[in-house]
């Protein structure tokens, strides 16, 4: 069977299963259909023993004009490496790499098959409707990469609401500039919304440059970007219980790479990421089970100066979703994904078919104040099993509002086709390397009380991570980079987060405050790895914190966030100085009937603060941001 013929078997094959059964007219309680295009939700229903933080629309709000790399940084306690503003940027959630970290766009996996990497600098804020950050590993429900934990990406529609029409645009520093539109119409048996987003910088900042002697004033050159992103979404409820959804992501964005802070001369590299992502998503819904089938097309293009790397991956999933009994839910589901990818340093062009099975069966007692849930999951990889995974999540309610939560979860994460079969003079693959494996243990208590019009939260984990096999790339004797398996690591560490959130009359206040200690070291006993044996592992900081205070009059808004990360090492015997960051933002609502206007301003690092987070790559100093946003509603 050709690929061509192939893809289009599976297309047609998930399409089908889609619109099954949806000429029945039915009904299900526990599902509003009219409001909320529900999309199967694993993370909810059965990770319960997980720590998770999802943020409010107060945060989306402020850094609507900006990238997810700048969010997660500024509003999490998310180490975020960065190769400088707009540059590529990867996270670490509990001392995983960004490998280690699956990002879920409606349910489907975004990371890369050739280095299981996502460039957070690349999506735009003004296209996230809802975010949730899941620490600890939850491979049984995501499959492999999750080790770590998820950043789960929501785009929601709403039927039978009012018709939106949005435009805003934004000015800032080192002439930098955005525009951003959204149109959306609603129906009771039709929504559809259209998102559109373009921003350019010249990054042109100066700096100190602490890496050359006499630590002069350097500006940097060759770092300007261009970029735009396209969204469309479709849904139609085919009868009361079903609906079905179909979103279509489109986005280019070039940037022209800086040099080191150390070379004398300016770069002249030049990268352009183009992405076209495409999800089919339909619920269906008879009495107390609930189905629910997803497609996914992932076609990635990486153009590093004239040479190109490609890669697509094909999703396919069908899920069931059955309340057995009052107390009793089970889940249950199969999943199959095809990924090819091309690239100058493949000998060959590699492929990989992977199928699993995965379920879920969830106990409540005594009115829900004791809940355990164990989850399974089954993986081949080109007809070859991957070892069985599974989790048991539980969660007991001890006084009103007083929760005590634990997971325990083994996890797994495949050797990425860069890990395999890369091939050039500087860096090779290895085709031996193992999968990594481990099991995970978190605990956490959780206060979650809301009087009046005060609600409080007050959560704090504690967690452990045998991980074997840690893939990690290191560069020989020979002077080449090459991935090989640390035979043991660890990463363990503890969690807090805070919020106390007030509504009177017209006046909000928030406070936020996110701790994380994180020890994460490989332990090994082979002579090639010797020197990284027990240390910290690199650019993965000890201790990071994130404080955020929100004050709300009227139509007045002012916030105000810290962020502190402390230490990283960047090799065995060199690390990176801890540092402050700081942020002020002002805005002004103003409504007239079916309008409305949205000022903001907007001071990012106020001490003007010489720090990296990346060596040797310069970041800005005090910088300014500012912009209007405008909204039109039909009553």
């Amino acid at each position: 069977m050709t690929f061509k013929v192939f893809n289009s078997f599976l297309l047609a094959f998930f399409l089908k299963a889609s619109l099954y059964g949806y000429h029945h007219s039915i009904t299900d309680s526990t599902i509003v259909f009219n409001e909320v295009i529900v999309r199967s939700n694993r993370l909810n229903d059965f990770g319960i023993g997980l720590t998770v933080q999802k943020l409010d629309s107060f945060a989306l709000l402020r850094h609507r004009n900006q990238s997810l790399a700048e969010l997660l940084g500024g509003e999490t306690s998310i180490s975020v490496k960065s190769y400088g503003p707009a540059g590529l940027a990867g996270i670490s959630i509990r001392g995983g790499d960004t490998r280690h970290t699956a990002v879920l766009w409606n349910g489907l996996n975004l990371q890369s098959p050739m280095n299981a990497s996502f460039n957070f600098s690349t999506v735009p804020v003004g296209f996230i409707d809802e975010i949730n950050i899941q620490h600890g590993g939850s491979g049984t429900l995501f499959g492999s990469g999750a080790t770590s934990g998820a950043i789960h990406i929501d785009n929601s529609l709403k039927l039978n609401e009012s018709s939106v029409a949005e435009a805003g645009c934004s000015i800032g520093s080192f002439k930098t500039y955005s525009q951003i539109a959204n149109i959306s119409f609603s129906s009771k048996s039709f929504a559809t919304r259209t998102r559109f987003l373009h921003r350019t910088g010249a990054n042109n900042f100066t700096f100190i440059n602490n890496e050359k002697l006499g630590h002069p004033i350097d500006t940097l050159k060759n770092a300007a970007y261009n970029g735009y992103s396209f969204m469309q979404q479709n849904a139609y409820r085919i009868s009361k219980g079903s609906i079905i959804c179909a979103d279509f992501w489109y986005q280019k964005f070039a940037k022209n790479i800086p040099s080191e802070m150390t070379d004398m001369l300016p770069g002249k590299d030049r990268q352009t990421d183009e992405n076209f992502r495409f999800s089919v998503n339909s619920s269906h819904s008879i009495s107390d089970f609930q189905l629910f089938s997803r497609f996914g097309l992932l076609n990635d293009k990486i153009i590093y100066n004239d040479a190109l790397s490609h890669s697509l991956s094909i999703i396919g999933e069908i899920e069931g979703k059955y309340l057995i009994a009052k107390h009793h839910k089970l889940n249950f589901g199969v999943n199959y994904t095809y990924e090819t990818a091309y690239a100058e340093g493949y000998t060959d062009n590699p492929y990989r078919q992977r199928g699993a099975i995965f379920g879920s069966y969830g106990l409540s007692v005594l009115n829900e104040r004791i809940v355990t849930v164990l989850n399974y999951r089954q993986e081949s990889v080109n007809s070859n099993f991957v070892p069985f995974i599974y989790s048991i999540n539980t969660r007991i309610e001890c006084l009103p509002d007083l929760f005590i939560k634990s997971n325990l979860s083994k996890n797994y994460s495949l050797p990425t086709f860069n890990d395999l079969f890369w091939k050039s003079p500087g860096a090779i693959g290895n085709p031996d390397l193992l999968p990594e494996s481990g099991l995970s243990f978190e605990g956490a208590i959780k206060y979650n009380h809301t009087a009046g019009n005060v609600h409080l939260l007050n959560e704090i984990s504690v967690y452990k991570s045998d991980i074997d096999n840690w893939i990690i790339w290191l560069n020989n004797d020979k002077n080449i980079w090459t991935p090989i398996n640390f035979e043991n690591g660890v990463s363990k560490g503890l969690e807090l987060n805070s919020e106390l959130e007030a509504h009177f009359s017209d006046f909000t206040f928030q406070f936020s405050f996110m701790y994380a200690h994180i020890i994460a070291k490989p332990l090994t006993t082979n002579n090639e790895t010797e020197s990284y044996n027990g240390k910290q592992m690199i650019y993965v900081p000890r201790n990071k914190l994130s404080g955020n205070i929100y004050i709300g009059w009227r139509s007045y808004n002012l916030s105000y966030l810290h962020n502190y990360t402390g230490q990283r090492f960047t090799s065995p015997d060199e690390t990176l100085n801890p540092f402050n960051l700081d942020e002020v933002s002002i805005s002004k609502d103003l409504a007239l009937k079916n309008y409305s206007l949205n000022f903001f301003f907007k001071i990012e690092n106020i001490m003007n603060t010489a720090y990296q987070l990346t060596r040797s790559y310069a970041m800005p100093g005090r910088s300014f941001l500012c912009g209007l946003n405008f909204k039109f509603h039909s009553k």
